[in-house]
């Protein structure tokens, strides 16, 4: 546990008596696989957000084709995209004083911009892990509105979308910045970050290092995470089923099917065993027992896969027989 006394004032130094109570790794194989599944959600209400946007002002070009010209553009509009959101970070960095540093973190195929040691006040660093996510997406509006009835239009929506989804990882951090009060101090290090608060609060609130955390408020997370994702799921199962049985077959019916497809490759990468129950069964494997979904009977949890499985066959049967017929 980091402890300060520093009496300097000088912008990105710790005042006196601050000690860390938080490292937060956001590059942990676990967090990254969590971060990529919350990311698809995000990806679709943005998705349609800027495409209603795009519909409303009028905007969109009476045909869209893709061609080869069509996709170096969505390739290099993809990569500016992600570029623009780190330098976005950066610019409003240096705004506080800081001298930011970027790369790429090979491994998770990140791009990062990071100020190491660099103390921000709570409310600084909140301006800066949202500052992409809502810039980028006024600055693709306005795109939207200059380059109305062209194909430009229809790649500005997509990068928009990439950059809202690509914030999950600035929203997660910034949800777990909110639980510290505002006289609270954030250090941005490369691979997470670090959260300082006052002595007398630490020991006032008896706050310990996240380290020596309680395992059950870890088990708690990721049964609630959990729960989530399958209360997600049954819907899209319950819309994919729907739009089959009743001949409604839409574009819902084919974002249904991405994300089972998505389920199923996340699953096989994993021995066909969710990622988030691993991690349940390792921190309570002592217990001899794990149910990681609240309400969820273990008899039922035991022959999940097995149901749903069966559901989603009969569905693409059904989807043949309706697209044959």
């Amino acid at each position: 546990m980091l402890d300060t006394n520093s009496t300097s004032t000088t912008p990105g130094t710790l005042p006196k008596g601050y000690q860390e109570v938080l490292y937060d790794k956001i590059n942990k194989p676990l967090r990254i696989i969590v971060l990529q599944i919350l990311s698809i959600p995000l990806f679709v209400v943005f998705g349609l957000i800027f495409l209603n946007v795009a519909i409303g002002m009028g905007k969109l070009p009476s045909r869209i084709q893709i061609g080869l010209t069509g996709m170096i553009l969505l390739l290099a509009g993809t990569i500016l995209t992600l570029v623009l959101h780190e330098l976005t970070h950066g610019v409003v960095m240096r705004m506080f004083g800081a001298k930011p540093r970027y790369g790429v973190l090979w491994k998770q195929a990140m791009f990062y911009a990071t100020t190491p040691g660099y103390a921000y006040r709570r409310n600084d660093y909140l301006l800066i892990t949202l500052a992409p996510l809502s810039i980028l997406s006024i600055l693709v509006i306005l795109g939207m509105w200059f380059v109305q009835g062209t194909l430009w239009v229809a790649l500005f929506a997509i990068c928009g979308t990439i950059n809202a989804s690509g914030a999950i990882g600035d929203i997660w951090i910034s949800i777990i910045v909110l639980r510290y009060t505002s006289t609270a101090y954030v250090m941005d290090e490369r691979d997470g970050i670090r959260v300082f608060l006052p002595n007398l609060e630490v020991r006032k609130k008896g706050i310990q290092n996240s380290l020596a955390q309680p395992f059950w408020k870890r088990i708690a997370f990721i049964r609630f995470l959990h729960t989530a994702i399958f209360v997600f799921f049954n819907i899209v199962m319950a819309v994919l089923l729907y739009e089959v049985v009743a001949d409604k077959i839409s574009i819902l019916t084919w974002i249904a099917l991405a994300f089972f497809a998505i389920e199923v490759i996340v699953l096989i990468a994993n021995n066909w065993t969710c990622p988030l129950t691993i991690y349940a069964e390792k921190l309570e494997s002592y217990r001899g027992q794990t149910t990681d979904i609240f309400f969820l009977p273990k008899w039922f949890g035991d022959r999940m896969f097995i149901f749903y499985g069966g559901l989603l066959v009969f569905g693409l049967l059904l989807l043949v027989i309706r697209l044959l017929t």
